[in-house]
């Protein structure tokens, strides 16, 4: 019954997390993601981590960082940087 109540819970947080991550604004996504239990954030900051927004993937990126998941991270900011990403969409703004 838990698993069946987890993989409900991961669905919809998907979902919501594909829903907000459409507009234009990605706080409504971030409230979001602050609103929820650790363990629900870091499946939905898993999957922010690989959007090609770079806002979106860097509060991926943030979350996984806080819950001690630097390994998970690294290579997300580093493409970052690599791209360039980091100067274009980021304004060079990087830090936690």
């Amino acid at each position: 019954m838990l698993r069946v109540d987890a993989e409900r819970y991961a669905a919809a947080d998907r979902a919501e997390y594909l829903r907000l991550r459409e507009g234009d604004d990605a706080q409504p996504l971030y409230r979001f993601l602050r609103q929820l239990p650790e363990d629900r954030a870091i499946q939905v900051a898993r999957l922010m981590v690989g959007d090609p927004d770079a806002m979106i993937a860097y509060g991926g990126s943030a979350v996984l960082i806080r819950a001690g998941l630097e390994a998970e991270a690294v290579p997300a900011l580093a493409d970052m940087v690599a791209s360039g990403q980091l100067e274009g969409e980021l304004g060079g703004r990087m830090g936690w």
